[in-house]
């Protein structure tokens, strides 16, 4: 019994681990947003990529650890919860579940406030950028040269253009 609490504790030691990593990454990856480093923006993804496929790892060590567990103390699997696990464990071990349960979820809702706040960066970066477009391409207005028939739209309006090309 003790291996399994044992192997549960040390997974979840390591999750959080991971994601006080990620964490760091989308705090930083804010910053690199906002400097409009292209480079590292790419690099800082490929390191929370990498950070996400070791959490997903850890995460099925976990939940099949939490599966011994709950064949141990005879409770279906998918009833059982870190709240679950800490009554069923011996005192010594309750604590210490109970403390990283806690750590687990803060480090995770920091990572949901921080990922959230870098949605709305790249959301809003994009809507610059589209806009721009538009302003130097006169895409926000319609310009018909052509009639339904194909013939000669003679109410053409002029349409004002940072850049003026024609093809």
């Amino acid at each position: 019994m003790e291996d399994i609490i044992n192997i549960f504790i040390d997974v979840v030691k390591k999750e959080i681990k991971y994601n006080k990593q990620l964490l760091e990454l989308l705090i930083e990856e804010q910053k690199i947003l906002i400097s409009e480093d292209i480079t590292a923006v790419e690099k800082n993804v490929k390191e929370q990529d990498y950070l996400i496929n070791t959490i997903k790892k850890f995460e099925e060590v976990r939940i099949e650890s939490v599966k011994k567990i709950s064949e141990m103390f005879g409770v279906p699997e998918k009833n059982l919860r870190f709240n679950d696990i800490v009554e069923l464990v011996q005192d010594q071990y309750s604590e210490e579940i109970f403390m990283l349960m806690e750590e687990l979820k803060s480090v995770l809702e920091n990572i949901v406030k921080i990922n959230n706040n870098n949605k709305y960066l790249v959301e809003n970066g994009l809507k610059f950028l589209e806009e721009n477009i538009k302003v130097f391409y006169g895409a926000d207005k319609k310009e018909l040269f052509y009639k339904k028939e194909r013939k000669e739209n003679k109410e053409k309006k002029s349409v004002f253009r940072i850049v003026d090309k024609k093809v």
